[in-house]
C-alpha cells in the first residue's frame, strides 16, 4: 500500500533535491574549513542554572556540542560516560563540589581538560588550589565571558593556553 494512502503526504521531489544540495554544500564547507566538524562535547558542571545557561548559549554559537551537570558527581559520571573534549567546572557547589570531583577524575586516570571556575569570595585560592590537583587553567567568574572562551578554544583546540596560568581579578597572570 503506497505511504500517503496512509495518511503520510509523499515527501516533495524539489524538498530531496534541496537537502541534496545543502549536504553538498555543507560538505564543501567542512572540506574547506569554513565550519566546526563535529567533535566531543564540552560538559559544563555548575550549580547555578542560569549561568550555564548563559555559557551554554556562547559555546553553542561558537558550534560545541554542551552537556550539562549540576553538580560534581554528576559531572563525574557524563565525563565517564561520555568522554568530553573539556570540562568547565564551577569549585564552589553543594553536594560534591568541584576541588573533589578534580581529584576523583585525575585519581581515575582520566586526562580530560579541566578548566576550572569560581565566583567565590576567596576565588583566587580555590583556582590555585584546583590547579595543583590537576586542573588545566583556571578563571574566575568575574572575568569577563570572551575571556572563560578565549580559554576554552585554547584548550579545546588543543593548544597550550598559558600552562595551567589563572586569571585574577586584575587581569594579571599567576602559576598554578
Amino acid at each position: 500500500m503506497p505511504i500517503w494512502r496512509l495518511g503520510v503526504p509523499p515527501i516533495p521531489v524539489d524538498f530531496v533535491e534541496a537537502s541534496a544540495r545543502n549536504q553538498k554544500a555543507t560538505d564543501k564547507r567542512i572540506r574547506r574549513g569554513d565550519c566546526m566538524q563535529p567533535t566531543q562535547p564540552i560538559l559544563l558542571v555548575d550549580d547555578d542554572e542560569s549561568y550555564r545557561a548563559i555559557l551554554r548559549h556562547h559555546l553553542e554559537a561558537l558550534g560545541y556540542e554542551v552537556l550539562e551537570a549540576e553538580d560534581g558527581a554528576q559531572g563525574c559520571r557524563t565525563a565517564f560516560g561520555r568522554h568530553p573534549r573539556l570540562i568547565i567546572l564551577d569549585i564552589v557547589m553543594p553536594g560534591t563540589e568541584g576541588l573533589e570531583t578534580i581529584s576523583r577524575l585525575r585519581h581515575a586516570g582520566d586526562r580530560t581538560k579541566i578548566l576550572a571556575i569560581s565566583g567565590a569570595g576567596r576565588a583566587r585560592d580555590y583556582l590555585e588550589v584546583a590547579g595543583t590537583l590537576g586542573a588545566d587553567a583556571g578563571i574566575e567568574k568575574v572575568r569577563p565571558v570572551a575571556e572563560l572562551l578565549s580559554l576554552v578554544q585554547s584548550l579545546a583546540g588543543n593548544r597550550d593556553p598559558g600552562a595551567g596560568y589563572i586569571r585574577t581579578h586584575s587581569g594579571g597572570r599567576q602559576s598554578a
